[in-house]
Formats: structure tokens, sequence, C-alpha cells
């Protein structure tokens, strides 16, 4: 391809990838969502057992197992470059608007970063 300089006086661009300035993952609190989720998972295993002498309790347990896979897997990534905030939440993405997954950096009229205490500001996390 050649340099950078002989393919700017050729015409030829390359789109670089963006440079972020922040990035950052969340995940759920593991043991916390473990905890939350077990009686889920509980209550789908127990139509399982139950349910093989009443019939197709297959579904209940997908769904209830499924579910609490969904949501151990699920994270909040942000990304700011200098042009956008980025969000996303796989994997519920598909669920997000366009709007809430870009948002312009001259959008934002004030932003502050700060400590904060969850428990006493909020009441907890969620």
């Amino acid at each position: 391809m050649g340099s950078p300089f002989t393919q700017a006086a050729a015409g030829m661009t390359e789109t670089a990838a963006p440079i972020y300035y922040f990035q950052e993952e969340q995940h759920f609190n593991r043991l916390v969502l473990v905890i939350a989720l077990l009686p889920l998972v509980i209550a789908g295993l127990h139509v399982l057992v139950v349910g093989l002498s009443t019939g197709s309790p297959y579904l209940a347990v997908f769904t209830s197992i499924g579910i609490a896979l969904v949501l151990y897997m699920s994270k909040l990534v942000t990304k700011v470059d200098s042009k956008h905030l980025h969000l996303s939440f796989p994997p519920f993405n598909f669920f997000m608007s366009r709007r809430l997954q870009y948002i312009s950096l001259s959008d934002i009229t004030h932003w502050q970063a700060r400590t904060y205490s969850p428990i006493l500001e909020y009441g907890g996390w969620g």
C-alpha cells in the first residue's frame, strides 16, 4: 500500500480506528447476581423434576435458566471518543435506540466526576 504520505498524495485514505479517551465495562456483582438468580434456577429445576410426570416442563426450565444466563452475561460498556459518548448493554443492544447508544458530546451541557455511595444515596444497587 505504501506509506501514509504516499497514500494521501494519491488520494487514498484509510479509516483509522477511533481513539477512545475513556473505556469502562461494568458487570453485575457476580455473587449478588448468583444469589438473586439461584431461586429462579432452582424453581426451573424443580419444574423439570416434578413436571416430568405431568407433561412437558422443558419450556419453563429453559426459560428460567436462559434468563439467568442472559443476566449473568450482561454488562454496561461505556466509551468516550472525540465526538460521542458510546453506550452499549449487551445482550440488550437490540432494544436500545441508536440515539441512546451514541450521544453526541455537543448535546451534553454539564458533567461531573464524583464518588457516591449507592446504599446511602439510593438505598442500594439497581
